[in-house]
């Protein structure tokens, strides 16, 4: 992903970087902007961990879902591993988010969307503070 994202600022293109970020990456995403100066926009979609915990279940247990994304100790899978982190705990999948950053991530100008509830997120009320941010 930073070397894509290095590429396209390298001949001027804009770029949005799609992830889960957390303090590991800050490092990585600094030597990209400083070598290639841009806008940054963090736009972070919170949520109550509960109703993260959840999603994250549901989503994890779905046949549909690519073995790839599922949580396992390694991929693709080698008869005999136990998947240590098939049956996270919601305390354990709280404590997992905090300790690696993923909640307090931020980069240049921030946008926080509480997405608890699909329904309530106002998709017009974030472009125009994208839009306001860009001027």
């Amino acid at each position: 992903m930073m070397f894509t994202a290095s590429k396209m600022l390298e001949v001027g293109k804009s770029v949005i970087l799609d992830n889960n970020f957390e303090d590991r990456n800050i490092e990585n995403l600094k030597a990209v902007i400083e070598k290639y100066p841009c806008n940054v926009i963090t736009v972070r979609f919170d949520c109550d961990m509960k109703e993260a915990y959840r999603r994250y279940v549901l989503r994890d247990k779905d046949p549909s879902r690519h073995i790839g994304h599922v949580l396992m100790t390694c991929y693709p899978p080698v008869e005999g591993v136990v998947d240590a982190v098939k049956d996270m705990t919601e305390e354990s999948f709280c404590e997992k988010y905090t300790r690696r950053g993923t909640l307090r991530f931020s980069m240049g100008k921030l946008i926080c969307v509480d997405a608890t509830d699909f329904k309530s997120v106002c998709y017009p009320q974030i472009l125009q503070q994208l839009k306001a941010v860009l001027v």
